[in-house]
């Protein structure tokens, strides 16, 4: 299979594309990989997506909440049809130079057997602390095959318009019901994954996301190429960006702490409050240097709405109007 054309690196805290400086305007995708309908779906949108100035987007070999997709097998081998998804998606995000945040572990993979307690740490019925099922996983050596058969798999394939999530919030007490086998929660096991995979893929940028700051203090941020930080205000994400001044910056999954996202029992709608805290941070971050990835239920939760939308009421639900909101924040700050 020939390499992609594009490669992503690093220069301090920017990205640099063929080696041109990089903005990184992306969406979370995380269930891209769901099954061949979602796949082929989102490649029909990549096109539209550019027009607005969105260049990456993010899919999860373990997809997202909702989802279903586990790409890898219980001695960490990996499944060849998830794979198959995934190396058309990043061949035609290069074809359009674009760049793929691959993530391999989530949280809550495999999904509690009732689909309506995803997500929320007391089932809905019975008020009961959510019991999460065991990921196939064998054991921890397992996991880290996985891990590096992935990584193996970008490399071999010579894909390079790519970085990569090893576990999304990988802080997350989830984590010890589902992957009991290895404690990603603890920084220094996260730390020594990252290390693994870099080294099976010389030049692969790594990291790890979190949704507080004390798992990269205590090794997960030394450790990666760059900082994946979901939801936090602004005000937190500044002082990490004090901390770490040498890396690039990015909220690969915006809006937990702004209370801007959609609802559950109202996909795509947003009210006027909502939609001026997005704005504002936006803006914000848009101004410290921070790198966005956009994060709604219209585009995680299955069947992924891959179409923008409307402008997020409840007569035209979507995010259409979130997309126009950033393709001029762009516009002014190029002029």
């Amino acid at each position: 299979m020939p390499p992609t054309t594009h490669v992503l690196a690093t220069h301090g805290n920017r990205f640099l594309l063929d080696g041109e400086p990089f903005e990184m305007w992306g969406l979370r995708l995380a269930n891209a990989l769901e099954d061949d309908d979602h796949a082929e779906r989102l490649i029909a949108h990549l096109d539209e997506y550019v027009s607005y100035g969105i260049s990456a987007f993010s899919v999860f070999l373990q997809g997202a909440l909702t989802g279903s997709a586990n790409a890898f097998l219980a001695d960490g081998s990996l499944d060849d049809a998830y794979m198959q998804r995934l190396a058309r998606i990043i061949e035609a995000a290069d074809e359009r130079r674009m760049v793929v945040n691959v993530g391999y572990l989530y949280q809550s993979r495999p999904a509690p057997l009732d689909p309506l307690a995803q997500g929320i740490g007391l089932d809905q019925h019975t008020n009961e602390e959510i019991q999460w099922p065991r990921d196939v996983f064998q054991d921890g050596e397992a996991l880290q095959a996985g891990v590096a058969n992935a990584t193996a798999w970008l490399r071999d394939r010579g894909y390079a318009n790519v970085f990569v999530d090893l576990a999304n919030e990988c802080n997350d007490e989830r984590y010890r019901q589902t992957k009991p086998m290895y404690d990603l929660t603890r920084p220094d096991a996260m730390r020594d994954l990252i290390l693994l995979a870099k080294a099976v893929y010389p030049g692969l940028l790594v990291g790890a996301s979190v949704f507080d700051l004390w798992p990269l203090y205590r090794g997960v941020g030394d450790a990666s190429d760059l900082i994946l930080m979901h939801g936090l205000p602004a005000r937190i994400k500044k002082q990490c960006m004090r901390h770490y001044r040498n890396k690039p910056q990015v909220e690969n999954e915006s809006g937990n702490m702004l209370g801007c996202l959609d609802l559950y029992d109202a996909i795509g709608v947003f009210t006027p409050e909502q939609k001026a805290a997005f704005r504002l941070d936006a803006q914000e971050m848009s101004a410290a240097g921070e790198h966005w990835f956009l994060f709604t239920r219209w585009q995680q939760l299955v069947p992924v709405h891959f179409d923008l939308g409307g402008d997020g009421t409840p007569e035209d639900p979507g995010v259409r109007w979130m997309f126009e909101f950033i393709r001029d924040l762009r516009k002014e700050r190029a002029a």
